[in-house]
């Protein structure tokens, strides 16, 4: 591949890895408007049903959101082998010596931490709201 097939990759791993975060960002706060608003007056069945559908879709979101940071970092590594090459032309070196490309691995950590603290984060205001408002 070019350098720029490579950075035009990259660019389309990073939108597509944008367009999943702010999806399950819309799917959490969407959560927590219904645990604000509905927290208190659901049964125990209808808040079982509430909190799986919540975990099935934040689940699947989650894990394509990490498989694009994990695709996103393997094109970051060719990247950084192609640095090697003392003939790539500017657009290539734009990037590579950016810096970003040393982002990326580390990156989905850092993913999969937002995922994991946001999802049990809202679980727990879930629960906090279901008893303040029950009391």
């Amino acid at each position: 591949m070019t350098a720029y097939e490579i950075l035009s990759l990259a660019n389309e791993y990073e939108n597509a890895l944008i367009s999943t975060l702010m999806g399950y960002a819309s799917i959490v706060s969407a959560f927590l408007v219904a645990a604000y608003l509905v927290a208190d007056k659901l049964n125990r069945s209808m808040t079982i049903l509430l909190l799986a559908l919540y975990g099935v879709f934040a689940f699947q979101i989650s894990a394509h959101g990490i498989t694009k940071m994990l695709d996103l970092a393997n094109v970051a590594h060719v990247a950084a082998q192609m640095a090697q090459d003392p003939n790539l032309n500017s657009v290539a070196l734009y990037m590579l010596n950016s810096g970003a490309v040393n982002v990326y691995p580390y990156g989905v950590f850092v993913y999969a931490f937002i995922y994991v603290v946001s999802f049990a984060g809202s679980i727990a205001f879930f629960f906090t709201m279901r008893r303040q408002i029950t009391k």
